[in-house]
């Protein structure tokens, strides 16, 4: 195995009984904190930065745990956006040890990180907590809790098919399961088949149904999205948070109307301070380089339209890596119109593509293909091509989160 390379899969459910796990990550949660839980397959990270942000504009104290790092383990587990230190997750790991052996539990690589989230944000005393599922919903490790604050829902798609289902409509299901009684779901209104699940999981529950529709996102020496007649300045970039800024705004409108004192001043300031890293995230501007973490072809739709506001016309060098389990050629047969070369690179995973055959599937729908040692090889390949082009716009690496630390370490970033 590589130097640096990643171990262990991501997210993969609980091992063992599943409620026992639950019961254990619910006692180390306490009865103080106040949660928001999201589900779903594109757009959860930056739904949940947006409405972070907007909490924390707010004056509130706020836990955020995401999944997965970019670079550190360390960036899933926030209180007002700044970092667990390695400190309190050593401590937090020798506490976590005890207490597993005392409750005779044994906790996976995706509880053990949510577990420790719960101990930093309950010790911390944080006001509302931000946890976003790690996969589907059901028997996510998240799902321990009883009364959210909201429960959201962004966009589904095919994902994981060998756990979750190979139908959006199993899929729906899965991610459905955080739904919990009486409560308050926003969800973004997509495919059909998908909101009758989740209509029909919700009537069950007698849970309170909200479907948000996208708002139009436009780009104009920034990203900025209309709400009614007002502009709204955007710190994430994307066409796509055409559905994430609308779910963040949605939802937090309804916290309003529960009594969290968010002023209007504070979702405007919220909407437009968010970051996050490796979501169309433009790292570089001479050649300008755009990341994106498009791993599936509803996320490579997604980036498409992106950069089509970002540049209306022209093509794209495009750097590609992704794991072995993603539809990667039903993403290259998309990308592939709007490439004037495309360059096969592997993330350093374990579960990682060899690059030689994304490359020869790429070579399927393009002509101008690569296939590269490492992100240093091909960045150089990618600006040459971008040099000797006359109508290239940008080079856009997409495929894989696991790409952006290796493109920012050769970038100098």
């Amino acid at each position: 195995m590589q130097k640096g390379m990643v171990k262990k899969t991501d997210a993969s459910p609980a091992p063992g009984d599943y409620s026992r796990v639950a019961e254990f990550l619910r006692g180390l949660a306490g009865d103080k904190l106040r949660f928001i839980h999201i589900a779903g397959t594109n757009g959860k990270g930056s739904t949940a930065a947006f409405l972070e942000r907007i909490l924390r504009e707010a004056g509130y104290k706020t836990g955020l745990f995401t999944s997965p790092h970019i670079v550190c383990y360390n960036e899933r587990i926030r209180i007002n956006g700044e970092e667990i230190s390695h400190e309190a997750l050593n401590a937090y790991r020798a506490e976590l040890k005890i207490a597993q052996a005392q409750a005779k539990v044994s906790l996976g690589y995706f509880s053990e990180a949510t577990a420790i989230a719960l101990m930093h944000f309950s010790k911390n005393d944080c006001d509302i907590v931000l946890l976003e599922c790690g996969l589907g919903g059901r028997l996510d490790p998240t799902n321990f809790i009883k009364n959210p604050e909201l429960t959201l829902i962004t966009r589904l798609g095919l994902e994981h098919t060998d756990k979750l289902g190979n139908t959006l409509e199993q899929i729906a299901w899965e991610k459905a399961g955080v739904v919990k009684p009486g409560a308050d779901v926003v969800c973004l209104k997509q495919q059909a088949r998908a909101n009758r699940i989740i209509a029909r999981v919700c009537f069950v529950q007698e849970a309170r149904l909200h479907f948000v529709e996208r708002l139009p996102v436009f780009y104009e020496k920034g990203w900025f999205l209309r709400v009614g007649e007002k502009l709204q300045p955007l710190g994430i970039g994307g066409a796509f948070q055409s559905e994430n800024a609308a779910l963040a705004l949605y939802a937090a409108k309804l916290l309003q109307n529960k009594g969290w004192k968010i002023t209007d001043k504070s979702v405007y300031h919220g909407l437009q301070k968010a970051s996050w890293a490796a979501r169309f995230e433009q790292i570089n501007d001479d050649p300008p380089i755009v990341f994106d973490g498009a791993h599936n072809p509803q996320g490579a739709d997604a980036m498409l339209k992106s950069l089509r506001v970002r540049w209306p016309d022209g093509k794209f060098i495009f750097i590609m890596g992704c794991m072995e389990d993603k539809d990667f050629e039903l993403s290259i047969s998309k990308i592939a119109p709007h490439a004037r070369a495309m360059i096969a690179v592997a993330p350093i995973v374990e579960r990682a593509l060899n690059a030689q055959t994304l490359a020869n599937a790429m070579r399927t729908y393009a002509d101008d293909v690569f296939a590269a040692d490492d992100m240093k090889n091909a960045l150089q390949y990618a600006k040459g091509a971008l040099k000797h082009s006359d109508d290239c716009c940008a080079i856009c690496v997409f495929g894989s989160l696991y790409l952006a630390a290796p493109l920012k370490q050769a970038l100098g970033c």
